[in-house]
């Protein structure tokens, strides 16, 4: 769920959602920073149908007992993109890394 939620967070423009879900390093600090940049350079329109997109799923991979890897496509991009997932004692959190 933790995946799914980030991927929602991101696509809807609720950044305060997807950072809840984000492995607490400095890395993923500097990683969730761009990809919010990116969105805010997306015009009206772009951050219109970023909301208005699709999240397919298309496999999730157990790479071990505490990561999991997530392969998806929005629907308004043309690839596919991985996210991990990993095990905390905080719960599931993503790892941009």
């Amino acid at each position: 769920d933790a995946g799914r939620n980030y991927l929602e967070g991101v696509q809807q423009g609720d950044f305060k959602k997807a950072h809840f879900y984000i492995l607490n390093d400095s890395v993923n600090e500097i990683r969730f920073k761009k990809i919010t940049d990116q969105y805010y350079t997306l015009d009206k329109e772009g951050r219109q149908q970023m909301r208005m997109a699709a999240i397919q799923i298309n496999e999730i991979a157990n790479v071990d007992p505490k990561t999991v890897l997530i392969n998806y496509q929005l629907s308004i991009e043309g690839h596919p993109s991985s996210l991990k997932v990993i095990e905390t004692q905080d719960g599931w959190k993503v790892d941009l890394k």
